[in-house]
């Protein structure tokens, strides 16, 4: 019997469909129309959310099987598969998101801080960052550990 998380039995943080009510409240931020990176998107809940506001939305996790099960062959949707913390950086030369650049960037429950600095370079102008994460303490509950 496997111990995987299945999309039938899917692990604690895909069982989370709401957008986040940060997210929410926050999305008017970001320009009419523009091009959303869902930062380790994990089952889609902002991305799905993004796309029905009308963004365009670029979906990247390490694990993608439960996006794509939900919101594969969405319109405006592009899911990319790569381990944000392992091996190069996405944005790098010949990477998959090198040379892109967002209306906004999202990232909920997910801090890698290595990748900060390359997320405030792939904004455009005047774009937006909608980040939601771990406050000092949280280790005792929960992740980050």
């Amino acid at each position: 019997m496997s111990t995987e998380p299945s999309l039938s039995n899917p692990a604690k943080h895909l069982r989370i469909t709401s957008p986040s009510p940060w997210i929410v409240r926050y999305s008017s931020t970001i320009p009419v129309g523009g091009h959303v990176l869902d930062l380790a998107c994990g089952g889609g809940r902002h991305s799905g959310y993004l796309l029905d506001q009308g963004y365009c939305v670029t979906a990247i996790d390490k694990d993608t099987s439960a996006i794509s099960e939900r919101l594969g062959g969405r319109k405006n949707l592009t899911i990319i598969t790569a381990d944000l913390e392992t091996g190069d950086n996405p944005f790098a030369d010949n990477d998959a998101l090198n040379g892109q650049k967002f209306d906004a960037v999202v990232a909920v429950n997910y801090l890698y801080r290595p990748l900060m600095t390359a997320l405030i370079d792939a904004l455009k102008p005047g774009g937006v960052l909608l980040y939601e994460t771990f406050a000092r303490g949280n280790e005792a509950y929960a992740r980050p550990r």
